[in-house]
């Protein structure tokens, strides 16, 4: 378990609504400060009253991509 790669995952599900948005884009960038990044060690899925996002069948393809024993998946 300690050799296994740590990725964070964030669900941004609220992005109708305007003040969410903005203070989810200022979450993103906390996480970089932190060295958690977009294309590195970050997921970020989105999701609008109209399109409503499937976690679970991502969830299938990412530990499929990456194997399920040898990532930690941290759901933010």
């Amino acid at each position: 378990a300690e050799n296994r790669r740590k990725i964070y995952w964030e669900h941004f599900g609220m992005l109708d609504n305007e003040t969410y948005s903005q203070s989810a884009m200022l979450k993103i960038v906390k996480y970089a400060e932190n060295g958690i990044t977009i294309g590195d060690n970050l997921i970020c899925t989105f999701e609008t009253t109209d399109f409503k996002f499937p976690t679970e069948a991502i969830k299938a393809l990412l530990e499929e991509k990456y194997g399920s024993g040898n990532i930690l998946f941290v759901i933010l």
